[in-house]
C-alpha cells in the first residue's frame, strides 16, 4: 500500500487580489490546492514596491504521513559518474583553491510524457546501454551517446544523431535518472524511512499510477559544492513564480541523488567528507512557519538544526532527534526522497579529503498539471531562469521602474536589458516553433500508419493558410523526414516504424537533392 498523495482542490484566495497577480489562483491554479496568506519572513525583490502583493502559498490537503525515505545503492557506478562529470568541472587545476565551488549549476525539465516514452523506447531498442554491464566506463559513455542519439531521432526531439551537446546530455541524464528513481523504485520499495509517526508501518512514497496521473513532470537541477559550502534551511518551490508574484508553490514530492564518489562508514576504501548532510524536519510548514525563510523569523539560518549524537542513529546512518530533525549521511548512490512541503537544508562541508573531489547533489521537484507547465518554461538554475532573473534585476535597477514603468528611451539606453530581452523573444520563438514542429511530425506519422498516403494529400490536410506551416513548410519538413531516415516509437503499440515510398511510386532516394514530389505516396513500415 503508498502514502496517499496530496489532493488537488478548488482554489479559494483568502486576501484582496491587486495588480497582474490577481488571476493566479483563478488562471493558473484552478485544480492545484488552496491559495492563503503565508509570512515566511520573505519578500523577493521583484515584490518589494508599495503595490505588491503579500506572500501568499499554496496548500495541498494530504493524508500522507510526513517522512523521508532513503533508497541507498539507487544507481550504478557508471550512471552516477556520468551525473557527476555533467556537473563538476574536471577542467580545473585542483591546486589552485580559488578556483573551487565556482562551478555553475545547471537545471532542466524533465516531463511525465518524456519519462514513459524514455522508457518505452529502451524496452523495445535493442543495443541500449546498460550500467550494468561489463563495460570499461570509457565503452559504456560510447554506448550511452549512440542509444541517446537514436532516442532523441525516434523521439521526434530533434535530428541530433550521435552529435549531443553538453545540454542534451544533461537533459537526458535527468530523463534516465528520473525514470530510474520515480518510477523505478520509490513505487515498488519503501526503502529506509524516518517518520513522525512511528506507530504505524512504513509504507511506500507514492504509487506508479499516482505519479503518473499527478506529475506533470519534474524541476531537476544539479550543484557542486567544496568545503566551506553550505544550503541554508529553506522549503523547495517554485522560484520563478515566486519571483514574478510572490506566491509559494511547493512542490508534490521533491528528492536529492549523491552522486560523488565519497566515503560512508560502509564505504572505507573512498575519500571521506566531514559534514555536508541533508537534514529534513518532519514538521513541516508548521516548523517553516516558525523559523522562516534561511531563519528570517527565528535568526537561526540553520532553522534550529544541531548536529544529532550517536545513539540516535537508524538504519543507514541516518540519525532522528527528539526535535523531528532527520539527519542523512551523505553517500554515493544514495537517493533521498520525501513531501515537497518538508523544510531542509545541506549542513557547512567541514573537509573533503580529496581537493579534486567536489560535492555533487542531483535535486528533484516533482511539479503537479497546475503548475507544471510554468515551471518547466524556466526551470530554476537552467539558463532561461538565470537569463530571466538577470531581467528582472535589470528593471529593478533602473530608479522609475516601479512608479511608472520603464520609457523605451530607457530601454534602449540600457544595453543589457536590449540584449537580454532580444534573447528572451528569440528563445520565446525558437520554443514554440519546435512544439509546432513536434505536433506537425506527429500528425505525418498519424497519416502514414496502415495506409500509403500522397504528399498532396499530407500537405494540403497539415498545412495553414496564414500561419505557420504553410504548403512549402510541411513540404519541407516531409521531406526532411524521409532523407533524414527516422524511426518512430508508437507508444501504444510499442512498435517502431519508418517511412518508405509507395509501391508504384518512382521516387526514391536518388533525388535527395530536391524536394519529394508532391505526387509520390508515402507509408510506414515496421522495423
Amino acid at each position: 500500500m503508498s502514502g496517499t498523495a496530496r489532493q488537488p482542490m478548488n482554489m479559494s484566495d483568502n486576501q484582496p487580489k491587486t495588480g497582474a497577480s490577481s488571476s493566479f489562483g483563478r488562471d493558473h491554479l484552478g485544480q492545484g490546492g488552496r491559495l492563503e496568506s503565508f509570512d515566511d519572513g520573505h519578500i523577493p525583490e521583484t515584490q518589494r514596491g508599495e503595490n505588491s502583493p503579500r506572500p501568499r502559498i499554496v496548500r495541498y490537503e494530504t493524508e500522507a504521513d510526513n517522512a523521508v525515505h532513503v533508497y541507498d545503492g539507487l544507481l550504478q557506478n557508471a550512471e552516477a559518474r556520468m551525473l557527476y562529470e555533467a556537473t563538476h568541472n574536471s577542467k580545473k587545476n585542483c591546486a589552485t583553491a580559488e578556483l573551487q565551488g565556482q562551478e555553475e549549476p545547471w537545471g532542466t525539465y524533465v516531463t511525465t510524457d518524456e519519462v514513459v516514452r524514455w522508457m518505452e523506447w529502451k524496452q523495445h531498442s535493442e543495443g541500449v546501454a546498460s550500467p550494468g554491464d561489463v563495460l570499461p566506463y570509457a565503452d559504456y559513455v560510447k554506448l550511452w551517446r549512440q542509444s541517446a542519439g537514436r532516442f532523441f531521432k525516434c523521439s521526434d526531439l530533434d535530428d541530433k544523431g550521435c552529435s549531443l551537446d553538453m545540454e542534451d546530455t544533461r537533459h537526458l541524464l535527468a530523463v534516465e535518472t528520473v525514470a530510474k528513481f520515480f518510477l523505478e523504485t520509490i513505487p515498488k520499495r519503501t526503502g529506509c524511512v524516518a517518520r513522525a509517526d512511528t506507530s504505524k508501518d512504513a509504507e511506500r512514497l507514492f504509487s506508479e499510477s499516482e505519479f503518473r496521473s499527478k506529475a506533470h513532470g519534474v524541476a531537476v537541477w544539479a550543484l557542486s559544492s567544496t568545503v566551506g559550502n553550505a544550503v541554508q534551511y529553506h522549503i523547495d518551490y517554485a522560484e520563478l513564480l515566486r519571483y514574478e508574484q510572490n506566491v509559494i508553490v511547493p512542490p508534490l514530492w521533491a528528492g536529492t541523488c549523491q552522486v560523488s564518489t565519497l566515503r560512508t562508514n560502509a564505504q572505507p576504501e573512498r575519500p571521506s567528507m566531514r559534514g555536508g548532510e541533508f537534514c529534513v524536519n518532519l514538521r513541516g510548514l508548521d516548523h517553516y512557519s516558525d523559523h522562516g525563510y534561511k531563519g528570517s523569523k527565528s535568526g537561526d539560518p540553520m532553522g534550529g538544526w544541531r548536529r544529532p549524537t550517536l545513539d540516535s542513529r537508524l538504519d543507514s546512518g541516518v540519525y532522528v532527534s527528539e526535535d523531528s530533525w532527520v539527519t542523512i549521511p551523505y553517500a554515493h548512490c544514495r537517493g533521498i526522497a520525501h513531501c515537497g512541503e518538508l523544510p531542509h537544508l545541506s549542513s557547512p562541508i567541514e573537509s573533503i579529503d580529496d581537493d579534486c573531489i567536489s560535492r555533487v547533489i542531483i535535486g528533484f521537484n516533482v511539479f503537479g498539471h497546475d503548475v507544471g507547465h510554468l515551471v518547466s518554461k524556466a526551470p530554476e538554475h537552467s539558463k532561461t531562469f538565470r537569463r530571466k532573473v538577470k531581467l528582472y534585476r535589470s528593471t529593478l535597477a533602473t530608479p522609475t521602474s516601479h512608479a511608472s514603468g520603464m520609457k523605451l528611451s530607457q530601454i534602449r539606453n540600457n544595453k543589457g536589458l536590449t540584449k537580454l530581452l532580444v534573447l528572451a523573444k528569440r528563445e520565446k520563438i525558437k520554443a514554440e516553433l519546435r512544439v509546432s514542429q513536434e505536433r506537425l511530425t506527429r500528425g505525418v506519422w498519424e497519416r502514414l500508419l496502415g495506409q500509403d498516403v500522397a504528399v498532396s494529400t499530407i500537405v494540403s490536410e497539415l498545412s495553414r493558410a496564414s500561419e505557420w506551416p504553410r504548403k512549402n513548410d510541411v513540404h519541407a519538413h516531409v521531406n526532411h523526414m524521409i532523407y533524414s531516415d527516422p524511426e518512430y516509437l508508437d507508444s501504444r503499440s510499442g512498435k517502431r516504424y519508418r517511412i518508405v515510398f509507395g509501391r508504384d511510386c518512382k521516387e526514391n532516394k536518388t533525388t535527395r537533392g530536391s524536394l519529394v514530389s508532391l505526387s509520390a505516396s508515402l507509408s510506414a513500415v515496421e522495423v
